[in-house]
């Protein structure tokens, strides 16, 4: 790990006091002058040829996954690859999620030594990060010269939307969507539409005993009727004609944290309630799986607003299927046409909610 070095702010005053020594010596020609000018610059020689051209240091950290705002405590994973030198007053930080200020201090690292240090972190944005960069400094031994080098490590860092909290516009539709999840056919007639993991309170006349004793799990078919009631959650993330501002502003991260609060409120796998993803091209996700939900969450972590564009179709005509929607204008969009096409819309955003 090559390392710079640079010197501290009692380095550049011992510095700039052995140069005016030195200059006195020079201009004086006396012994005691040269002495102090020694004096002055001995310690600083000694912080130089202390410091070599590396720290012999190795950190790896785990993947993670964390909300925007929410602290964490990050472990990281120290190696003192040397044999023979001993590292010493290390400081440890990594500004991206912490900033230097929230820096670790380890003060002995002996030859071939590991150790699992926490340092306190948190991420105020969201986004993805395949690789993170740790800062490790030390003054060792004087504090004239500070020796500092970066660690990139491959560990990948996911930061979800933080979490909103759902506008009181909304909560007819929320309650609606809970009411949706929760429905459960007590009749075994109805069309087949998909078979998800069992919970405690099915029906257990709806266990599907093949693929239950294939993957060794209760495992329930879900059947679709006319009196079966579903949802659909819309994030339309689709901005406005005309130039706006690209990355969306505070409402489009706020509308990606109601979004990222509803889909947390969903029961694993049910086939009720779906979510679609209008961008280019749009994302459906229907019925809302356990993976599917991570996906998505994964997915608003990096989302953008997308280009004003029509919806096809085949999106309209699916969306028709759907008893009632909620509608989550995160970037801006119109879309009047769209949403009167629809029979039952809820809609945040573009007046609708503050």
């Amino acid at each position: 790990m090559k390392a710079t070095w640079e010197l501290t702010a009692r380095g550049r005053t011992l510095a700039m006091l052995a140069c005016l020594a030195t200059c006195g010596a020079v201009a004086a020609g006396g012994p005691d002058a040269a002495l102090a000018a020694a004096l002055l610059l001995a310690p600083l020689l000694v912080d130089v040829l202390w410091r070599q051209g590396r720290l012999p240091l190795a950190i790896e950290l785990h993947d993670r996954r964390t909300v925007a705002g929410s602290p964490f405590v990050e472990r990281l994973y120290l190696h003192n690859e040397s044999r023979h030198r001993t590292l010493r007053d290390l400081r440890i930080a990594e500004p991206r999620t912490a900033g230097r200020s929230r820096a670790v201090f380890v003060e002995r690292l002996a030859p071939g030594q590991r150790a699992i240090v926490p340092l306190p972190a948190r991420m105020r944005r969201r986004g993805r990060l395949l690789q993170r960069v740790i800062f490790v400094e030390t003054c060792y031994p004087l504090g004239l010269v500070r020796n500092r080098a970066a660690v990139p490590c491959r560990a990948e860092l996911i930061v979800e939307p933080a979490r909103a909290a759902v506008p009181l516009t909304a909560l007819p539709a929320a309650a609606e969507m809970a009411a949706a999840t929760a429905f459960t056919r007590s009749r075994g007639d109805g069309e087949f539409y998909a078979l998800r993991e069992y919970r405690v309170g099915d029906d257990a006349r709806e266990v599907h005993a093949l693929r239950s004793a294939t993957q060794a799990t209760l495992v329930r078919q879900v059947r679709r009727g006319a009196d079966e009631r579903d949802f659909c959650i819309v994030l339309d993330l689709r901005r406005p004609p005309g130039p706006v501002d690209a990355t969306g502003g505070r409402y489009f991260e706020w509308a990606l944290g109601v979004a990222a609060r509803l889909i947390d409120t969903l029961p694993n796998g049910d086939a009720a309630v779906s979510f679609l993803l209008l961008e280019q091209p749009p994302r459906l996700c229907a019925p809302l799986t356990a993976a599917g939900a991570t996906e998505l969450l994964l997915h608003l972590a990096t989302a953008r607003p997308a280009p004003p564009l029509p919806l096809p179709d085949t999106v309209l005509d699916r969306l028709r299927q759907h008893a009632s929607c909620l509608w989550i204008a995160a970037g801006g969009h119109p879309a009047h046409d769209e949403r009167a096409a629809l029979q039952r819309v809820v809609l945040l955003g573009q007046g609708a909610a503050s």
